[in-house]
Parts: C-alpha cells; sequence; structure tokens
C-alpha cells in the first residue's frame, strides 16, 4: 500500500485508518520503508518500532543480512506508521537515514543504490517470514 502527503501531517495514512478497506483489528502490523534507496552502509538501516510488540524480538532473533542493520524502540515520528502506531498496531519504520537528497528534489532515481536495495527487502521478506522470489 502506498500512501501520499506525509508531509502534510499523515494525510494518506490516516485517511486509510479513517476509512479502512478491512477492519482494523485484522491489520496485525504496519511497515513503513521510508527512504531505503540511498544506502550508507558506514551507517546501515534503522528498523524503528522494536517495542511496539513483544513479538519483535522474537521474529529478529536469528535473522541475519549482508547489509548492516540496526534496531531502534522510535515507533514515532513523522512518517506513515505514526498514525498506525497511534492506533495502537504495533510498527516497522525501515530507513536508511539522512543524506544530501533527503527530501528534495535532487534526490532523483539514478542515485538509488538498486543491489543495496534489493538486499534490504531481502531483509524485510525474512523478518516478516515471508518467502523471497527474486523476479529475476
Amino acid at each position: 500500500m502506498a500512501f501520499d502527503a506525509e508531509e502534510l501531517g499523515l494525510q494518506g495514512s490516516r485517511y486509510f485508518l479513517n476509512n479502512p478497506t478491512k477492519p482494523l483489528d485484522k491489520l496485525h502490523f504496519m511497515v513503513c520503508m521510508d527512504m531505503t534507496g540511498q544506502y550508507n552502509p558506514n551507517r546501515g538501516i534503522k528498523i524503528g518500532g522494536y517495542n511496539t510488540s513483544d513479538t519483535w524480538p522474537t521474529v529478529f532473533k536469528g535473522v541475519e543480512s549482508s547489509i548492516k542493520f540496526f534496531t531502534d524502540r522510535a515507533s514515532n515520528g513523522g512518517s506513515d506508521n505514526a498514525a498506525f502506531y497511534g492506533q495502537q498496531i504495533p510498527v516497522l519504520f525501515i530507513h536508511t537515514g539522512g543524506h544530501a537528497d533527503y527530501h528534495k528534489p535532487t534526490d532523483d532515481p539514478e542515485k538509488i543504490d538498486a543491489i543495496a536495495e534489493e538486499v534490504i527487502l531481502q531483509l524485510e521478506t525474512k523478518l516478516l517470514g515471508m518467502p523471497y522470489n527474486n523476479p529475476k
């Protein structure tokens, strides 16, 4: 699912939560992938929201990746996951951190590290227990 108008107050995610297409009690969690294209190997991937579910420590146990990642308890903030967390829906917030092009028109597609992005997606599918099928 994709949302719009995050910068205008999480309008898209809040609209969905106020007009859900399925009952909210059927949503087990929300994963927010925000700005994951410009990977910095010195920083790694931040996965926030670790404190939003008692299940997350079990989910993360033994998960390894060739990409550096760390967990963070933060579950709120300015991204769409905050709206879900406000509804007591567990969240994970996956983010590569700020960079020179962060929220600027210069954040162009050719700056995306496609190889790192694929590994990030593989990590996410491991965490969520989903099979990863490489479309190649």
